[in-house]
């Protein structure tokens, strides 16, 4: 799919309009209601407070819609149903490559010997389950009761309780979300920005970004991409259209950055990298913070899909650029 393609695609999520009208719709309602409570038979005074009513509930939510960045995220959905093709080694996001293998088991090694365990949790059955359960099965209650079954015909000499396994089960996906955060301050920390250090070395794949230590934001995103897929976390490619810097004049460009399918959902995070004014993070409790907000003023809003890869003209254009100037030219939108 082109960025034009993507950027076409964005309508069917441009809400603002949509809830505009929809709170019309409900003022009307509302104002009809109102009409035979208080207005009795004055038609024309109970569709006037319709109108006035239904204006301010609908400019109210496409306010709340438009500006609110976790209330548009969530709302986000994935290119593909079957969540495994996010866990397949592409051209771009290459997670079966020795580099990348070797360096996701180096972050599985580090949080594994780092993680406590509750008092509680069983460590056999923890272990169990990090060695027979995919992070994408871990809500899927057929599988898990057919691991809870071999667990009993393969442990017959150890007591077996349902709330030890739940606790496991609770651990084991604790210790996913701290592998995918470590992961992912690994590569906003440790893999520069090409554009904020100045760097001529221009990388794309994903085993390329990690040997150089840089890349822009779409190959910082392969890069974590393949690190989590090499370690059984799905993960996918998500794009912001925005502006490339603060002043009006200047062209669009497409910023990219991950989801990871964890417990059911969908977390978005942003390893660009930080600096002044910018500070994306691991979300917590629920809240999203990417490296960068949606600005209506400069018509700025998120591509409401998770791609199972990288974007295919960005990633041709970064193969044929000679530097990081070729580069800043050839992110921005014709």
């Amino acid at each position: 799919m082109s960025i034009k393609d993507k950027l076409c695609g964005v309508t069917e999520f441009d809400t603002g309009e949509n809830y505009m009208a929809l709170g019309m719709c409900m003022g009307l309602a509302a104002g009809m209601m109102v009409q035979q409570i208080v207005f009795k038979d004055n038609a024309y005074l109970g569709s006037l407070y319709g109108i006035v009513f239904g204006e301010l509930i609908g400019s109210q939510i496409s306010v709340k819609i438009n500006t609110d960045d976790d209330e548009i995220l969530k709302y986000m959905r994935p290119e593909e149903e079957n969540i495994l093709e996010y866990l397949k080694s592409t051209e771009y996001i290459d997670c079966d490559n020795d580099v990348i293998r070797e360096k996701a088991k180096e972050l599985w090694d580090n949080v594994l010997a780092s993680y406590s365990l509750s008092d509680k949790c069983s460590l056999d059955m923890f272990l169990y389950l990090i060695v027979n359960l995919g992070i994408e099965q871990s809500n899927d209650y057929n599988v898990l009761k057919i691991l809870k079954v071999q667990w009993k015909e393969e442990n017959t000499d150890k007591k077996f309780s349902s709330s030890e396994w739940s606790i496991a089960l609770k651990e084991y996906k604790k210790f996913y979300i701290h592998l995918a955060k470590a992961t992912f301050e690994y590569v906003r920390d440790e893999i520069t920005h090409s554009v904020d250090v100045k760097n001529d070395i221009i990388t794309y794949k994903a085993s390329d970004v990690l040997i150089n230590k840089t890349g822009i934001c779409h190959a910082k995103s392969n890069l974590l991409a393949a690190l989590l897929r090499a370690n059984g976390i799905p993960c996918g490619i998500c794009f912001q259209y925005k502006k490339y810097g603060n002043d009006e004049l200047v062209k669009h460009c497409l910023h990219a950055y991950n989801a990871i399918y964890i417990d059911g959902n969908w977390l978005k995070v942003d390893a660009r990298g930080n600096k002044e004014y910018v500070d994306a993070q691991f979300p917590q409790d629920g809240n999203t913070r990417l490296a960068f907000g949606v600005r209506n003023e400069y018509n700025e809003y998120y591509i409401p899909w998770i791609y199972k890869d990288a974007d295919e003209e960005i990633m041709e254009m970064l193969s044929e650029a000679q530097n990081i100037e070729d580069v800043k030219e050839g992110l921005k939108i014709k």
